[in-house]
């Protein structure tokens, strides 16, 4: 590997010189040269290679005795940015590639063929070597990498063992393996350098720190070449997304970005390492929350955030959010595997292992739910101008989602996406039993927590007493196409508004906390209907009305004659609250 210098041929000689690449911080000393050539008198090249290990030598001394470096005793080291470091490696690189095809540039046909290049042997042989060094990279050994020539170059000081300084050995480690890759190219007359190193060189280009969620688009590398991690998001979205909410996606694009932004947008997939995989969720926990609203970390990368946080002291991200990034990485790098991609998952087994104390959520109890649908928005309220208004006793009748949907949740353990979106067409009747067809439908929006969300559920008598279908026909005749066409999701593709509308109406009854503080929530009219049900059936009868994975022999039970609509009105008919009497409305609804 080279060492800081290359034995080549210059134009005009047929001798052999050493190129010495002049570090950084010595320049100035030599008036700004960057490189040194010296003649090493031999057309061998194998006496070339000889003499160049003295003749660099030689150099360096020479470099050494015109300047004194090092930082003065009792100053405190600045280690190089994250962007900074990436910025050399790929200048490194730079200089290896160029420096094989300048060396072939300089000779003739002939000599080419004489000194061993062109050949299929040759290009076999390096494609072997760029693997055999990228399992080396992929398995945390960077001996490859001659850290101490190129820190010098750049004029990179690191506090000794920091996270910095190993990136930028893992960054160098990579580099020689992609440029090995590329001299095999070369062998075979590819000489395409800007667009070899995985979505373009530093000279196309500023590389844009993390500030933020930003798009992860990258133009896609010329040719044959691996693509980065970054340029493979779009083919995720389209291979795999179809089937996953917008908010699914778009938390799990923010935690590929922040792993972008900490291992270098240019990194490929392949040549990430279970190493940099745990030297990221090292650093997550030092990570602050809410990074990339503060003003104070725009524009800065991963790592800067966390220098500079350390000044600042905000709160650091919680162990369930740094579990969520992990997760979110571990989904992207299976469906990697998958593409074939990558050869193996390094995020797989790095999940911690978070302590569960239980249901967080608050449950209704029977009289709750009796004092909820006896309260002013199921029976009357004053006027519906604002919350105040909904829970103040009065003669309005109130209708639409706020009248149906905690009901429908209540009587079905439907969940609230899954009533929000529901379609007029989705209420049927079928052998004189009325059921919501719960289903995904991608060309309508429509969408289910998993596969076997999608369920048959009879609407239970207490809500066709209420006067549900006469409301569902109503839409129809109004031209609706959905049951509640004023819901919309956000941009998350969830129902938040409803959520929290909901969230401040039942904040505002008279109920107590339970004992770990938490009043209920809409999802508890979900949890309610779970509960009365498991009372007098079992799990596997339950899971198929309210979309849990089936675990038993009821898989595939929407196809099932043996779990039928007749079998599934029995079950929901068991829902049942005592003391809870809803009223029959008798007057127009506003």
């Amino acid at each position: 590997m080279p060492d800081g210098y290359k034995v080549c041929r210059r134009g005009g000689s047929n001798n052999y010189f050493v190129r010495f690449y002049v570090p950084a911080r010595y320049r100035k000393a030599l008036g700004g040269k960057n490189e040194i050539w010296r003649t090493l008198g031999t057309p061998d090249k194998r006496y070339a290679n000889e003499r160049a290990v003295k003749a660099a030598s030689e150099i360096l001394d020479q470099i050494l005795a015109l300047q004194s470096y090092g930082p003065p005793a009792g100053q405190a080291v600045s280690e190089p940015s994250h962007q900074q470091l990436e910025e050399a490696s790929i200048e490194v690189y730079e200089i290896e590639v160029l420096a094989d095809i300048e060396e072939r540039a300089h000779h003739d046909p002939e000599t080419v063929i004489e000194m061993g290049f062109g050949t299929e042997q040759r290009a076999e042989a390096l494609k072997a070597e760029a693997k055999r060094l990228r399992m080396a990279v992929a398995s945390g050994d960077f001996s490859v990498a001659n850290i101490e020539y190129w820190q010098e170059h750049f004029g990179f000081e690191f506090v000794p063992g920091s996270v910095k300084e190993m990136t930028f050995k893992q960054l160098l480690a990579n580099v020689y393996a992609k440029a090995t890759r590329q001299w095999a190219r070369h062998e075979r007359g590819k000489f395409d350098l800007l667009n070899s190193y995985g979505g373009g060189s530093k000279r196309e280009g500023e590389i844009t720190p993390y500030a933020g969620r930003q798009h992860l688009s990258t133009p896609a590398a010329a040719n044959d070449i691996e693509p980065s991690l970054i340029e493979l998001w779009d083919a995720h979205v389209k291979g795999w997304g179809g089937g996953v909410k917008a908010g699914t996606l778009s938390d799990r694009q923010n935690s590929v970005e922040l792993f972008v932004s900490y291992i270098g947008r240019h990194v490929s997939a392949s040549d990430v390492t279970k190493s940099a995989a745990r030297s990221w969720i090292q650093a997550l926990y030092k990570f602050p929350n809410r990074a990339a609203q503060r003003k104070e970390f725009q524009g800065k990368t991963f790592t800067d955030i966390i220098s500079l946080n350390a000044e600042l002291g905000f709160p650091v991200i919680n162990q369930r959010t740094i579990a969520k990034h992990i997760s979110a990485l571990n989904t992207y790098f299976d469906w990697l595997v998958r593409e074939e991609r990558v050869e193996k998952n390094v995020f797989d087994g790095l999940l911690p292992r978070i302590r569960r104390t239980g249901k967080t959520r608050a449950q209704f109890s029977d009289s709750q739910l009796a004092t909820l649908f006896t309260s002013p928005l199921f029976v009357g309220c004053d006027n519906t101008r604002n919350i105040a208004g909904f829970t103040t006793p009065g003669e309005l009748l109130v209708g639409g989602w706020r009248y149906w949907m905690p009901l429908i949740s209540a009587y079905s353990g439907a969940r609230l996406g899954e009533i929000a979106q529901l379609r007029c067409q989705d209420v049927g009747i079928d052998s004189g039993i009325a059921f919501f067809d719960i289903v995904a439908d991608d060309s309508d929006g429509l969408s289910t927590k998993s596969a076997w969300s999608n369920r048959l559920v009879p609407i239970h008598s207490e809500l066709l007493g209420l006067g549900l279908l006469d409301y569902v026909n109503n839409q129809k005749l109004n031209g609706e196409k959905r049951l509640f066409p004023e819901l919309q999701r956000d941009a998350n593709g969830q129902f938040g508004a409803v959520s929290k509308w909901f969230g401040k109406y039942l904040r505002k009854m008279p109920f107590n906390p339970d004992v770990r503080g938490n009043l209920p929530s809409f999802h508890s009219f979900r949890h309610a209907a779970i509960n009365r049900m498991s009372k007098t059936m079992g799990d596997h009868e339950i899971q198929p009305l309210v979309g849990h994975e089936a675990t038993t022999t009821t898989k595939g039970y929407r196809e099932t004659a043996s779990y039928g609509l007749e079998r599934r009105q029995e079950f929901i008919e068991r829902i049942q609250y005592p003391g809870v009497e809803l009223e029959r409305r008798t007057r127009t609804v506003a």
